[in-house]
């Protein structure tokens, strides 16, 4: 079997991988994108996508967005495990698209850019120092640079640093998708349930035909996930017959603080790019997978180019956001200040609307941050002080 030669090699083709083969393609450069899956291939998803993602799959595919949306809401219903705590409505737009349907669009885009696509064959191998990948099939395809956009499980990243991922850092979620005919009252925005399992939260997301409903959290704290998510459906929709239910790692806050090494570049979840507060990942992925092919491009231009500066630079937007991320997360999450900040919640609405504003990018991770802090400070005070006048 003949060797192939592409300046560029992908392996991934979900929304980072397209996005890195779409940038370079448009711009002339020969990407080959690999994938061990054939498309349209379902994946384990919420399928939630904010203004965030919507500007970034504008700046990247151009049109088609309204192509991948199969539903909307304005608003979003915060719960402490069954209790009701605040909602937010007709306040910001949030989308909802599924993924076997999104990413084989984006892929459709980025092939029709010139991207030649090698579908349902998985890596075997990758040699960094002859800059050879081969795959099951025996093919070896050489490169230039290579993109590791294959997801929480990464071969590329396994390369770079011996493992995946952070055993200690990675979350893991149970998904499945609710028919309508076991809802007896309609959903119309997203719901968030703080509290059903530990440093995690459930959600039901509204569709067209049907709800996705997920749980999730760090791995290390839940390791009799299934039991936490059968009582959260059996206390969210009564006795029914259980849907099929799947289960993913996801990224938990553990992103890698380097995701270059020379020629070698890791995207979206190979990265950790998922933030924990919000859940927003897919906006990442195409922004880090975008980031990446910027980089080869200037690198092309100027072989002095640093490339792990530069990658790092492009990225920073999207690394100060984990890192506040993390930073919030033991704020919501942990036992010290989760009373505070949900009864913070529970008595304001600021907080719901600031959240829907972070995921539509109208205000900064820092503001956000700062919104939060403030909240949760105040909040002891305000109560002290409405005792005294008691």
């Amino acid at each position: 079997m003949n060797e192939k030669h592409f300046s560029v090699v992908v392996i991934g083709a979900g929304p980072a991988g397209s996005a890195a083969a779409m940038t370079l393609a448009s711009r002339g450069t020969d990407v080959c994108l690999i994938d061990k899956k054939v498309f349209p291939r379902e994946k384990l998803c919420g399928g939630l996508l904010t203004r965030r993602s919507r500007l970034v799959f504008e700046e990247v595919f151009g049109e088609g967005w309204e192509d991948v949306v199969v539903d909307r809401a304005e608003g979003v219903r915060f719960f402490d495990k069954e209790s009701y705590l605040s909602g937010v409505e007709h306040y910001s737009t949030l989308y909802f698209t599924r993924r076997i349907q999104f990413d084989h669009y984006l892929l459709q885009k980025a092939t029709g850019e010139g991207v030649v696509p090698l579908l349902g064959n998985g890596v075997r191998e990758i040699d960094p120092d002859e800059r050879r990948v081969t795959l099951k099939n025996g093919q070896k395809i050489s490169y230039d640079f290579l993109v590791g956009a294959d997801g929480v499980q990464s071969i590329v990243a396994k390369k770079c640093y011996g493992e995946s991922f952070d055993k200690k850092e990675i979350g893991f979620a149970l998904e499945c998708e609710v028919p309508l005919s076991n809802v007896i009252k309609a959903v119309e925005v997203p719901e968030i349930y703080f509290n059903s399992i530990e440093w995690g939260y459930a959600w039901v997301f509204p569709k067209r035909d049907t709800l996705t409903v997920g749980i999730g959290g760090l791995h290390r704290l839940n390791r009799e996930l299934r039991k936490g998510f059968d009582s959260f459906l059996l206390q969210r929709f009564g006795e029914m017959e259980r849907p099929e239910i799947k289960g993913h790692y996801i990224p938990f806050g553990g992103y890698r603080k380097r995701a270059a090494f020379g020629n070698v570049f890791l995207c979206g979840d190979a990265a950790g790019y998922v933030e924990t507060v919000t859940g927003e990942g897919i906006a990442f992925a195409m922004q880090s997978g975008h980031n990446a092919a910027r980089v080869i491009l200037e690198k092309l231009k100027d072989p002095t180019v640093d490339t792990e500066a530069l990658y790092r630079a492009y990225n920073r937007e999207i690394t100060l956001a984990l890192g506040i991320s993390r930073i919030l997360r033991t704020f919501i999450f942990s036992k010290i200040f989760n009373r505070i900040f949900l009864a913070a919640l529970g008595k304001s609405k600021t907080i719901g609307k600031r959240h829907l504003d972070l995921m539509a990018a109208k205000i900064s991770y820092p503001q956000y941050l700062v919104i939060i802090l403030k909240k949760i400070l105040l909040s002891p005070w305000t109560m002290l002080k409405r005792s005294w006048r008691k």
